[in-house]
């Protein structure tokens, strides 16, 4: 009878991110973007984005082909070098227009039922996004080179402060600034036959950073199975040095992803954190139940039991006397 057995072999992975400096903006849209004819002032528009809307199909289909005209003022990679940031108070940042799909606008600013024909006037409606001005941007391809890195980071670290950031922009630029690119996309792409150079500038959406972060959280604190299906692999080099086989990541996205699959497949397990305000995943390691990840929240939520059942006793007590005296 043919046996199996489970075996380790050992791997190095190491998080190498590329050295950035993100400033928050803000998006203002301009109107429905009309694609211009090749070789215009404009040239530019959204890649699609990657990602799956539940419910209609129609729309679904609809988004991936619709973009919106925004304007977006952004410092210059020599006033960011510089520091000057009280030149740039007086003075105003360089203000640009580009398309961008409407996928990688917040819905709460552009509802999902609204189209050119229903809201041909969406101008004036503002966003934050980020972003990253650098010469090497100005190029059709960018080539991130391996001195823009930075040394080996824990990316573990770096994916235990993501999961704890408030929803704010500039929380997340300042979390960016110390680890580096999010992804290895432009936020834009240049214009097919439009003979342009792109802007020197890369463009980071925190709402779907954010996105991003619910679908980190619910992958590792969910099953192993769920996970490895829809998680991108696992690629390994080979060198003639042990341990043989070694994993880099470079993106902030793609290690946080890497460390979750790694997580998995060391049958380590996580869970969510109770409290409504907080819901960062913690790892179990002990077969104790627990519902909070620190003692912290474990006494606020306690509190918030005592006080809701200090309110409630206090107002049977009320309703009692009204009773009585009725």
């Amino acid at each position: 009878m043919a046996q199996t057995a489970n075996i380790a072999i050992p791997a190095r992975f190491s998080f190498r991110p590329y050295r950035a400096r993100w400033e928050p903006c803000w998006a203002e849209i301009l109107g429905w973007y009309e694609k211009p004819e090749p070789r215009t002032s404009l040239g530019i528009w959204a890649s699609p984005t990657a990602r799956i809307l539940k419910g209609d199909p129609e729309f679904e289909k609809r988004s991936n082909s619709e973009k919106v005209l925004v304007s977006v003022s952004v410092p210059s990679a020599e006033d960011i070098e510089s520091g000057s940031a009280l030149l740039r108070l007086y003075l105003g940042s360089p203000i640009y227009t580009v398309a961008i799909n409407r996928m990688d606008i917040p819905v709460d600013v552009l509802l999902l039922h609204e189209d050119r024909k229903s809201t041909p006037d969406i101008s004036g409606r503002e966003f934050p996004v980020l972003a990253f001005p650098s010469r090497i941007f100005e190029d059709t391809l960018i080539l991130l080179r391996d001195e823009m890195k930075a040394p080996n980071m824990d990316a573990w670290e770096m994916r235990n402060e993501f999961m704890a950031l408030q929803k704010d922009a500039w929380e997340l630029s300042a979390f960016l600034n110390r680890w580096g690119l999010w992804d290895g996309g432009r936020g834009y792409e240049t214009g097919i036959g439009s003979g342009m150079s792109p802007y020197g500038f890369v463009l980071a959406f925190p709402h779907l950073i954010w996105e991003k972060r619910d679908r980190f959280i619910k992958g590792l604190a969910g099953k192993p199975t769920g996970w490895l299906k829809s998680a991108s692999l696992l690629s390994f080099t080979q060198s003639s040095q042990p341990p043989y086989f070694s994993m880099e990541r470079s993106y902030c996205e793609s290690a946080i992803e890497a460390t979750i699959s790694i997580d998995h497949l060391r049958n380590l397990k996580y869970r969510i954190c109770k409290l409504k305000d907080c819901q960062k995943p913690y790892q179990v390691k002990t077969k104790q139940p627990r519902m909070y990840c620190s003692t912290k929240c474990a006494h606020l939520a306690n509190v918030r039991k005592l006080r809701a059942q200090k309110k409630k006793a206090e107002s049977k007590q009320k309703g009692a006397k009204r009773n009585a005296k009725g």
